[in-house]
Order: C-alpha cells, then structure tokens, then sequence
C-alpha cells in the first residue's frame, strides 16, 4: 500500500469475535480467544503499523462496540475485551498526540455476528420488519424513568 499510495492515512481496527453465554461457563481456552482477537488483535496492527501512520499524522478508527461502556447477561469476557479496547485507544492518543485516534462503538445490528438470523429485507431495502420496538414515551420520560444520564 506504502508503495502504490506513498503514504498511509488511516488505520481501521475492525476485528472481533463473540461468545456469549455465562461467565461460569466460559472455558480458559474460549476466554483467552475473546482477547486474543479482541484486544491483543488490535494492538499488535497498532504496534505494526504506527510509523506510516505517525508519518502522516493520520487516523486511527478502533471499531468496538456498545458494551465498551456497559455489560449485559452472557457477554462479560465479550464486554470486557471491548473495555479494553477502549483504553487501548485512549491510551494510543494520548500517547501519539501527533495522531487522532477514536473508538467507534456501533450499537446492536441485526447481523449473524451472535449466530442470529437476520431479518430478510423488504423490496425497498428496509428491513421487515424494526429490530428494536420504538418508546412510547419522550426520550425524557424514558431517561427519568430508567436513571439512565449522559456523561
């Protein structure tokens, strides 16, 4: 790439795997792959590629998810591993202040990422029906009702 474009503008870091299922059913083996791939994935492109990226002043887009701010039942080493995901880049920009380095963090999409089905696809490309059932109430009432606060 060095080669063919000179330079290299932006890193995506954008690997991941997922097991779900309770903590005391984890293996040693299932939770060692989740930062395996998660976390050390991540830094290893990372320790790699900073030079051309440095030299550039470039970006560097750490995908993680939702869960690198919250935990949900059957998704602790998963969650976890996004944890520290999001340290990993923070701590990339703080330590390379000649980089921008961010953390994006989609929420759930209807993917076969969890083994789900997704849902099939209407005509016009909408899906068929919605994922997620909309609040019947304003996002304020939702927010009051639920403790739920913005940082």
């Amino acid at each position: 790439m060095l080669g063919r474009f000179g330079r290299l503008d932006a890193l995506v870091n954008n690997a991941g795997i997922g097991i779900f299922k309770r903590l005391e059913d984890f293996s040693p083996e299932e939770f060692d792959a989740t930062f395996r791939v998660n976390v050390r994935g991540a830094w290893t492109g990372d320790g790699r590629l900073p030079p051309p990226v440095k030299a550039a002043k470039g970006l560097v887009f750490m995908i993680s998810s939702d869960v690198s701010t919250r935990t949900f039942l059957t998704g602790g080493p998963n969650s976890a591993s996004k944890f520290a995901l999001r340290a990993l880049a923070r701590t990339l920009q703080r330590e390379n202040l000649e980089l921008r380095a961010t953390e994006l963090r989609p929420g759930a999409t209807d993917t076969s990422f969890a083994g789900s089905t997704p849902e099939p696809r209407a005509r016009n490309g909408s899906s068929a029906r919605r994922p997620w059932p909309r609040p019947s109430a304003s996002p304020c009432a939702c927010r009051r009702r639920s403790g739920w606060r913005s940082w």
